[in-house]
């Protein structure tokens, strides 16, 4: 039986010309490809990935500003964001300004001021865009005055005061409206308590900055977010794009009604029964409590337009209140990702999205972002960096050492569960130019119960397990290129953490491994090549990068009487690494003549 929902009572069918698309093959990964392929012939909706050009980011480092500020964001916080990591070696070649640059105001509110003091995600999804360009405090911002000498302060501490105060205030409403829940009919208590907060909040908020344009409706140049871009990318010339988030409707909650030129009004939403099984979330919730200001269709454009084209510019805790959950919830956000871009993959480029870099599972995260296949970006906050993790991800010219194709869990993987069923490691696999990558993740301890439709942790089961790597774990003939890298006869395989090397062929034992809670292995599978009757020689990449094997840019070789010369053009400088059966004569970097190491 199927059950189909449209998710709006105004959509109603008994019958479908198409509904679902069965598709049959013997390999896993092949499935997805035919079968997309079919339905894109089918319903000619959408186009396949190897159809689209992937944007340039997907090669790029690159700075969110979410975890560093929340709502709180502001034009200097962001400028000693990207200046920290240009002057720690890490330098963003692009940056994602996140929720809080909008001009948003709750219903309540007067219609032509932005509220005030938001902090947290939550508090601003009720709100409605009440013009279509950036909030105040983008607005008033004064071309030039981050380039000169006397440029405004900025306090790394506060963003931190200012979320730590805001959490406590909404701790202190969690603890009032469970009093409610019990039946306690006494609320002057906590009602003092959050007035107090409230206050405190204020005043680390401060006095209100008059300086610049303000609520003014002139469309200068020299102020705005379009002078704060420019000033940007005239002092961090390495910084070459620039995104704002929004939602899909402007806002979390739409368009407000009679504040703009536009035709919108209040829908109200109500979730239908498939939805409303799944997991409780606050965005789903918020939306519910206000519905959303939807703007008439035939004005889409219009919209989309004039919120854009104001900023066009010529050049983690867990939510349940788990203690454990900053260690465990870590894996079910890679579980997601991983499993997601065999669903997507063929269609998206998978996005595996930000992590912090001082945070306590930031190189359990660093190592799966570096075999993605995607961009890596972080939410560092100002001055929180560990630039030496960063460094094994990034280039100094703020580029990455990406794989060729998206990650995706190994053929044992795709039916087991690596969250909590005790036995099996999260492996994922990856091609790099001249030679394949898996990663081995312990992500055990945590997730989706059913019954309470919620992600929930499995302490029993935060433990080391173990596991087994095997050439034919790499997908070979997923990509043409990779394809006869699949068919050699012998393999080096560089352990990344443990700084090893093992000489497989694909008749060999698999790699026994045993991984701990929350870490992980890179196995960097390399092809050896033979070179003449008696020279065997494969090229591993930087061991400095969690993915060596993609420093290599080129590699080739030529063959003489006399000797056999191999050249390797390698991104990134640190130690490098290559296999040879026999000890070379000499080495030359950048054709002067260097030391080197052989040994057996």
């Amino acid at each position: 039986m199927i059950y189909a929902e449209s998710g709006s009572t105004k959509v109603k069918a008994s019958t479908f010309d198409a509904i679902a698309y069965v598709h049959v093959c013997e390999n896993p990964f092949n499935i997805m490809k035919e079968a997309y392929s079919a339905l894109r012939v089918h319903l000619n909706t959408f186009r396949l990935l190897e159809e689209k050009t992937a944007p340039s980011l997907v090669d790029k480092f690159g700075w969110c500003t979410w975890d560093a500020f929340y709502l709180t964001v502001e034009p200097t916080g962001i400028w000693h964001g990207v200046k920290d990591f240009v002057e720690g070696g890490a330098p963003p070649r692009f940056l994602i300004i996140d929720d809080g640059w909008q001009s948003i105001n709750l219903d309540g509110e007067k219609p032509n001021e932005d509220a005030k003091n938001l902090v947290l995600g939550g508090t601003q999804m009720t709100a409605r865009l009440h013009r279509l360009d950036e909030c105040e405090k983008f607005r008033k911002y004064k071309g030039g005055s981050i380039l000169g000498p006397n440029r405004p302060t900025f306090d790394p501490k506060r963003p931190k005061m200012l979320i730590s105060k805001a959490i406590e205030l909404e701790h202190a409403e969690k603890d009032r409206d469970k009093a409610i829940q019990s039946g306690v009919t006494d609320l002057s208590a906590f009602e003092r308590r959050m007035e107090q907060l409230k206050k405190e909040l204020d005043a680390l908020f401060g006095r209100e900055d008059k300086s610049g344009c303000g609520n003014c409706s002139c469309k200068v140049e020299n102020y705005g977010m379009k002078a704060f871009t420019r000033d940007l990318r005239t002092k961090f010339k390495g910084l070459d794009d620039i995104y704002v988030w929004h939602a899909l409707c402007g806002a979390w909650g739409g368009v407000r009604p009679g504040s703009t030129h536009l035709n919108s009004k209040i829908t109200p939403c109500k979730l239908s029964p498939g939805l409303d099984g799944t997991m409780n979330d606050l965005a789903v919730v918020k939306i519910i409590e206000g519905g959303i200001g939807l703007v008439h269709p035939e004005q889409v454009g219009d919209f989309f337009d004039s919120m854009h084209s104001s900023l066009l510019v010529l050049v983690l805790q867990d939510p349940n209140g788990d203690p454990m959950g900053v260690y465990w919830l870590q894996g079910v956000h890679m579980i997601h990702c991983a499993y997601n871009s065999m669903w997507m993959g063929q269609i998206i480029q998978p996005d595996w999205d930000m992590f912090q870099s001082d945070h306590l599972c930031a190189q359990f995260h660093a190592g799966s972002r570096a075999i993605c296949g995607g961009p890596v970006y972080v939410s560092d906050s100002v001055g929180c960096h560990d630039f030496q993790l960063l460094k094994k991800l990034v280039y100094p010219d703020g580029t990455i050492p990406k794989c060729q194709h998206f990650a995706l869990p190994t053929r044992d993987c795709l039916f087991k569960n690596p969250l909590f069923d005790n036995k099996t490691i999260l492996k994922i696999w990856n091609f790099n130019k001249y030679g394949g990558v898996i990663g081995a993740f312990n992500c055990q301890g945590a997730g989706w119960d059913p019954k309470e439709r919620r992600i929930k942790g499995h302490s029993e089961c935060y433990k080391p397990i173990s596991g087994s790597i095997h050439v034919t774990d790499i997908e070979w003939d997923q990509k043409t290129e990779a394809a006869q890298m699949g068919k050699a006869e012998e393999y080096i395989v560089y352990l990344n953490q443990a700084d090893d090397l093992i000489l497989k062929t694909p008749k060999s034992d698999a790699i026994e491994v045993t991984i701990q809670p929350s870490s992980f292995e890179l196995f960097s599978f390399v092809p050896i090549r033979k070179l003449g009757a008696d020279t065997k020689f494969a090229p591993i990449g930087l061991t400095n990068m969690f993915n060596s094997g993609g420093t290599i840019q080129e590699f080739g070789y030529i063959m003489s009487a006399a000797e056999i010369s191999v050249k390797v053009k390698v991104k990134g400088g640190g130690n490098f690494l290559a296999y040879s059966n026999v000890s070379p004569k000499k080495c030359f970097l950048n054709d002067a003549e260097v030391a080197f190491e052989w040994f057996l």
